[in-house]
C-alpha cells in the first residue's frame, strides 16, 4: 500500500478559491495479478482491461468542512500503463464530498470536487493538487 499527500486548491465558478489537503492510501497490489497476466498474454485482438484498486484516506478543506478530516474511500481505475482515474467519496449522511481526479504529471493531480452538505444541488469546484512530502 502506498500513501500520498497532496496540497489541493479548489476553485469555484465565481472564483472562490479554497485550500485543503488530501491524504490517500492506494493498494496497487490489489490489481497487480490481472495486470501482470494482461501484460504477459499475447494479444489476438484489441483488448482494453482496467482493474479496480481500492483507495482510502482523508480530505481536509477547512473552509468547507472545518478542521476535522473527512474519511474517504473509493477506487482507482488502473490500466496497463498506470492509474487512469480516481473516484473517492466520503463524509457524513448523504456523502457530502465526491472527488474525481487523475494524474496530470508525476506530482500533480487535476479533477473536481462536489460538496453538498445541507444543499440539494451542492457546490462544484475544479481541483489542482501538488504532491507534498509525508510527515515523518
Amino acid at each position: 500500500m502506498e500513501e500520498f499527500l497532496y496540497g489541493v486548491l479548489l476553485t469555484g465558478p465565481q472564483g472562490l478559491t479554497l485550500p485543503g489537503k488530501a491524504r490517500l492510501q492506494i493498494d496497487f497490489s490489489a490489481g497487480a495479478d490481472s495486470m501482470e497476466a494482461l501484460a504477459a498474454a499475447p494479444l489476438q485482438r484489441p483488448l482494453i482491461e482496467v482493474s479496480l484498486v481500492p483507495v482510502t484516506g482523508t480530505v481536509v478543506i477547512p473552509l468547507l468542512s472545518g478542521l476535522a478530516p473527512i474519511p474517504v474511500s473509493g477506487v482507482c481505475y488502473l490500466g496497463l500503463f498506470g492509474p487512469l482515474w480516481f473516484v473517492v467519496s466520503g463524509g457524513a449522511l448523504f456523502t457530502p464530498l465526491v472527488m474525481q481526479f487523475n494524474f496530470s504529471a508525476n506530482n500533480t493531480i487535476i479533477g473536481g470536487v462536489s460538496w453538498r452538505r445541507g444543499q440539494p444541488l451542492g457546490r462544484a469546484f475544479g481541483m489542482l493538487g501538488t504532491r507534498l512530502a509525508l510527515p515523518s
